[in-house]
């Protein structure tokens, strides 16, 4: 009986098999490192615009402005949201890819 595992043929495509995956890895591991900083930091400034426009909104809807006696409600408020955003932000990256 012909043992395959030990034919050239077999030999081979092994070989090709392992160097082919290796350059997969590889040109992942490069692309991560040329384009990953990227696009994270624009995934936060993404998120920090969204943050920024929807304290504005609430500002707005409580009518407080700069100087205005309410004003720390509204601080507080922006306080709140912003451990929302940094909860969800937490949920989205400790999650899988």
């Amino acid at each position: 009986m012909r043992d395959l595992e030990h034919s050239p043929g077999w030999n081979a495509a092994n070989r090709a098999l392992w160097f082919l995956g290796t350059a997969v890895v590889a040109a992942q591991g490069v692309a991560l490192l040329i384009y990953g900083s990227g696009i994270q930091a624009a995934a936060d400034e993404a998120a920090r615009q969204q943050v920024m426009t929807e304290h504005v909104v609430i500002c707005e809807k409580l009518d407080k402005r700069q100087g205005d006696p309410g004003r720390e409600q509204c601080l507080n408020l922006l306080r709140q949201l912003q451990q929302r955003h940094e909860q969800a932000y937490m949920a989205r990256t400790t999650g899988p890819f």
